[in-house]
């Protein structure tokens, strides 16, 4: 990740990498810092929103720190509690200024006030969602959605980090890897050793998978869905294809001894079928590439939490993995006949 500096005024300097990390104020003010002091920069810890929790600065004491400011917010972002040490910052809800006068939030296109939940002025493309007050912040749903500029709302983690839940701070399909990986070492399928070297594979994978490169209409059979120009038996058909080549590959590279391989190539096949049973990619719905802010935000809100340690998700999780450490091949049959879907979030879709 690489970090630069940003000039807020005069004396200060703020640090960004994906999210804004640290603050200097260099103690000959107005220059530009070279070689950072230790009582000259005070780091950020954000939430998955973006929200800056902790602020705090290093000692001279090596591995010493203390915290400068701390701060709980409600869903909206009007500040809940804080523990207040010294100064804080401006930069608090999702990576936003908040003037300290008025305790408004700038958002490029309006201001937003964190105690009402409301914009103060009209959403510039209100006509689109006549469903929705003009004035709504992120259509109610704060915990997924965020709005970086006071134009539309989007789904956090297509802000602060590459995308879908397998990323920044939702996590669904690590945690059905790690749980999956669990099982196996419960019932003695394998060791300590290699669970965590499973685990650790899984979650590359699963971030690789679902990384840019593969969210093309191209590639949707990878994460159970269909282009524009598919039936959703020609997509079931190809996912099928997909994951029986990466399993044999797997276990090409695992019969050789490169596990650490074997268990990269064996995560991508698992994601598509993890995908299958998301009720935002069940029956291999068509994902051209062209959907609508609110067809986005609804397939997110569909599948960012893990949907419970006896679902769907978790099932097919256990069941590939124990398939392939008995050594045994897939079913003859289409693979994806067998997945079912976890209905877990229908509720919480937004009308378009």
């Amino acid at each position: 990740m690489g970090h630069f500096l940003v000039r807020d005024n005069s004396n200060e300097f703020y640090v960004y990498g994906n999210e804004c990390i640290a603050m200097i104020v260099p103690n000959t003010l107005g220059n530009t810092p070279s070689r950072i002091q230790y009582n000259e920069a005070t780091f950020f810890l954000a939430d998955h929103l973006g929200n800056t929790r902790v602020f705090y600065m290093t000692t001279t004491t090596p591995g010493s720190s203390y915290i400068i400011n701390a701060l709980d917010y409600y869903p909206y972002g009007k500040v809940l509690r804080e523990y207040d040490n010294g100064a804080g910052d401006k930069y608090l809800t999702t990576q936003h200024e908040r003037d300290q006068e008025t305790g408004l939030d700038y958002r490029g296109a309006r201001y937003y006030d964190s105690d009402v939940a409301r914009f103060l002025s009209l959403d510039p493309k209100a006509a689109k969602y006549p469903m929705l007050s003009p004035y709504n912040y992120v259509a109610g749903n704060p915990i997924v959605l965020v709005d970086p500029d006071g134009k539309k709302p989007l789904p956090v983690l297509n802000i602060l980090s590459p995308s879908w839940a397998s990323q920044k701070g939702f996590y669904v399909h690590q945690k059905a890897n790690d749980l999956g990986t669990s099982y196996l070492f419960r019932k003695g399928i394998i060791d300590l050793g290699t669970t965590i070297l499973l685990s650790n594979q899984l979650d590359r994978a699963t971030e690789y998978a679902d990384s840019k490169q593969f969210q093309t209409p191209e590639f949707s059979y990878r994460h159970a869905m269909r282009n524009g120009d598919q039936t959703p038996e020609q997509a079931k058909n190809d996912a099928d294809a997909f994951v029986r080549e990466r399993y044999k590959w797997a276990r090409y590279e695992f019969d050789r001894g490169n596990k650490d391989r074997a268990f990269f190539i064996l995560g991508v096949a698992l994601h598509a079928i993890q995908d299958a049973t998301s009720p935002a990619h069940g029956g291999f719905q068509e994902w051209t590439g062209e959907e609508s802010d609110m067809d986005e935000v609804n397939h997110v809100i569909q599948e960012y939490s893990y949907p419970g340690i006896n679902s769907n998700l978790q099932k097919v999780t256990n069941a590939f993995l124990e398939l392939f450490f008995s050594k045994k091949d897939l079913p003859d049959t289409n693979i994806f006949e067998f997945i079912q879907i976890d209905y877990n979030n229908e509720e919480s879709t937004v009308t378009d």
